[in-house]
């Protein structure tokens, strides 16, 4: 896959470790109006924060599925999980290899075409759920087995 043109501007204009949106604690009370690239940055961390509290104790390891430009990877190892990441974009993978200077596996495949490759989603022993099925689950308490990122 070539480079997501609309993922690199996102990054380099917003200059976080982080593509997504963050965590909002209470989304209806923001005003867009007043809304600053740092509140977004600060919502992104909240964001890894609150979904790393879902992580079963007995995790070690963990596959980032569409890894960005690795904020939740960075944040994820300093914690001290082994960490592998994953993503189809050749901008993604250059940004990855710089920042853990060659020392984190990416994996350079969609998602779909990754779970054939040598059963390695059975070693991981935990179950991926797609972002979707996060937003739906994110109160209920369910999630102890159920990691994405």
């Amino acid at each position: 896959m070539a480079i997501d043109h609309v993922l690199k501007l996102y990054s380099e204009t917003i200059q976080s470790p982080y593509l997504h949106y963050g965590f909002w604690d209470d989304p209806g009370s923001i005003n867009t109006d007043l809304l600053s690239i740092e509140d977004i940055v600060q919502a992104q961390g909240r964001y890894i924060e609150h979904l790393a509290s879902f992580i079963p104790e007995d995790v070690n390891k963990i596959i980032d599925v569409g890894c960005g430009v690795g904020g939740n990877a960075a944040y994820l190892k300093e914690k001290g999980y082994e960490i592998e990441v994953l993503s189809p974009d050749l901008y993604q993978e250059q940004v990855i290899k710089e920042k853990f200077n060659g020392e984190m596996h990416f994996y350079k495949t969609k998602f779909e075409d990754f779970k054939s490759q040598n059963n390695l989603i059975e070693q991981y022993k935990y179950e991926f759920i797609s972002h979707d099925q996060f937003e739906s689950l994110i109160n209920e308490k369910n999630l102890e087995k159920k990691i994405l990122l």
